[in-house]
């Protein structure tokens, strides 16, 4: 599996996919929950929600998906605040492309947009699951 096969798109009816991603991540997690008492010597723990985030790292292009994101970073689209996303994985050789992939609706939290002098323009998003995160992964024979 290599990352130059997958894709991000952007919820909505066709999905938006988000031009310029170069990289991504999605962390999820579990929370723990101190339940130690006085008298104890170790300290314990009970499981938590768990919860998942993200990053995604693009050449800036204004258009290909990416304004969306940033007219709902900026309050431009305060409607579009909560987004499905699906960060799709491929391999080259993948029989069924398109058809593993992770998905949950996000809030998108943040942008920072970086240029240096002879390099293009970066930008990167940081997204809030809301909800569960949903792998899909077809078992091919």
């Amino acid at each position: 599996w290599r990352g130059q096969d997958g894709s991000v798109t952007l919820g909505g009816t066709p999905a938006t996919v988000i031009g310029g991603v170069y990289g991504y991540t999605v962390v999820s997690d579990f929370g723990a929950l101190e339940a130690t008492v006085m008298g104890e010597v170790w300290r314990t723990y009970r499981p938590g929600l768990p919860g998942w985030s993200g990053t995604m790292q693009a050449r800036f292009h204004m258009g290909e998906g990416q304004e969306h994101l940033l007219e709902t970073v900026t309050g431009l689209d305060p409607a579009g605040t909560l987004a499905e996303v699906r960060i799709t994985i491929n391999d080259q050789n993948d029989p069924t492309p398109g058809t593993r992939y992770l998905s949950g609706a996000v809030v998108i939290t943040g942008v920072s947009i970086a240029a240096e002098l002879m390099n293009i323009i970066e930008a990167n998003y940081s997204f809030q699951g809301s909800g569960p995160l949903t792998l899909t992964w077809p078992v091919t024979p």
